[in-house]
C-alpha cells in the first residue's frame, strides 16, 4: 500500500475514533488529488460520515454536509471552516428525493461544480423478527440506506459528468455481506447500498461505458 494510503487511513481512523457509531470501517484514501474538486457527504453529522467530510477537507476539497440534524452538521462545518476550509452544510432526509435534488444543486450553485459524492447516510433499524416489526419500523430503514443510495446517485450522477468526470463512494454496513438474524430490515438495506462489484460494473458499463471501479468506488467519466 502506497504510503500516502497508509497515511490517509490512518488519519482518518483518528478522526472516527471518538464517533458515535464505533465501527470498525476500512477506508482506502486513493492518491486522487482532491483540491479544487468538491464533494457531497450524507448522513455528515457524526459517525463516519463526519470523518470522511472532515479529511476530504483536510485534502483541501470543498465539502457539502448533509444531515437530518441542523447542529450536528453546523458544528463539523464550523471544524472544517475553522481551519480555513471550505464546507455548506444542508439539512435533509436523504429519503426524500426533494431533499438530495436541493442539495445538490445547492452544491453546484455555492461551488460551481461537483466532482465526487459520498452516499453514507445510513440507519440499524431495530432488532426484531419479521412478524413483530412494523411497517415504520421497515419503511424508516429501507427509506433511508436504501432509497437513500438511489436518490444519491440519481443527482450526483448528471453533475458529475457535466463536471467532466469523478466518483461515486457507496458506504454500507458490515451487514452487507452477511445475516443478522435478529433484524430483519438490517440485511437487505445494506446489501443493496454494498452493491457486488460485478454488478457494479455492469451498471456503469450500460450507463457510462466505464467499467474502471472498485469496492470502494465508482469512477465516471
Amino acid at each position: 500500500m502506497p504510503r500516502r494510503n497508509a497515511v490517509g487511513i490512518a488519519r482518518w481512523r483518528e478522526l472516527s475514533q471518538d464517533a458515535p457509531s464505533r465501527r470498525e470501517v476500512r477506508v482506502f484514501v486513493s492518491s486522487v488529488e482532491f483540491d479544487g474538486k468538491v464533494a457531497p457527504v450524507t448522513g455528515a453529522g457524526s459517525g463516519t460520515g463526519a470523518a470522511t467530510a472532515l479529511l476530504l477537507a483536510e485534502r483541501e476539497a470543498a465539502v457539502t454536509l448533509v444531515g437530518r440534524r441542523q447542529s450536528k452538521i453546523d458544528e463539523v462545518a464550523a471544524q472544517i471552516t475553522s481551519k480555513g476550509g471550505r464546507a455548506l452544510a444542508i439539512p435533509g432526509d436523504v429519503s426524500i428525493a426533494h431533499d438530495l435534488e436541493s442539495a445538490v444543486r445547492a452544491t453546484v450553485d455555492a461551488f460551481g461544480a461537483l466532482h465526487f459524492g459520498v452516499n453514507n447516510a445510513g440507519v440499524t433499524g431495530i432488532f426484531a423478527p419479521t412478524a413483530e416489526m412494523t411497517e415504520k419500523d421497515w419503511r424508516r430503514v429501507v427509506g433511508t440506506t436504501l432509497d437513500g443510495l438511489f436518490f444519491g446517485m440519481k443527482y450526483e450522477i448528471p453533475a458529475i459528468l457535466a463536471a467532466g468526470g469523478g466518483a461515486l463512494v457507496n458506504v454500507s454496513s458490515v451487514f452487507a455481506d452477511r445475516g443478522d438474524r435478529r433484524s430483519t430490515t438490517r440485511p437487505p438495506s445494506m446489501r443493496s447500498a454494498g452493491l457486488p462489484v460485478p454488478q457494479q460494473r455492469n451498471m456503469a458499463h450500460w450507463e457510462f461505458g466505464s467499467t474502471n471501479f472498485s469496492q470502494a468506488s465508482s469512477t465516471l467519466r
